[in-house]
């Protein structure tokens, strides 16, 4: 919403997700009427995008992706995009842990795209075969994906600020 300052994507590579947060934070900042809901640091509204991902090489890939392509410090806006190689099962972020000083604890909206588990993904990782071998899908590894799942959207709820907004 037009309020978000302070925005967490917990599974942010390879990027493309992070990319549209930071252009629409950037955008967002530019249109706001002076100081009325961003707080301003030298004259320059303040927003906050912390792209995560537990994998080293996905998150140098986010990394590349976000500093060639992600927005500049013009139109008297700092979307401050910064990068965290974390476990999002796990972990409990705040904004002030990335120096983001600012009235209430928690973000504004918590993305969190979850790695999927149904059989259609399944079978496209398959190659689109009739049959899906046993070492590609299991009652086991589904339940996996699903606690999986739960434990990223509580960590991803747990981040959220009182009224903030979860996807």
């Amino acid at each position: 919403s037009s309020t978000d300052r302070a925005v967490l994507d917990m599974c942010a590579a390879p990027g493309g997700k992070s990319l549209v947060l930071a252009h629409m934070l950037a955008e967002r900042g530019a249109g706001a009427p002076q100081g009325e809901q961003y707080e301003r640091v030298g004259g320059i509204e303040q927003q906050l995008l912390v792209c995560n991902d537990v994998s080293a090489s996905r998150a140098a890939r986010l990394r590349r992706v976000l500093l060639e392509h992600g927005p500049r410090a013009d139109h008297g806006v700092d979307v401050d995009v910064r990068f965290a190689r974390r476990d999002a099962r796990r972990w409990r972020p705040s904004p002030e842990d990335f120096g983001f000083e600012r009235a209430g604890a928690g973000f504004d909206a918590v993305l969190v795209d979850a790695p999927c588990s149904s059989e259609a993904h399944v079978v496209r990782q398959a190659g689109g075969a009739a049959r899906v071998r046993r070492d590609q899908w299991s009652t086991s590894r589904a339940r996996r994906n699903a606690e999986t799942q739960l434990s990223m959207a509580l960590a991803a709820f747990d981040a959220l600020r009182p009224g903030g907004r979860m996807a």
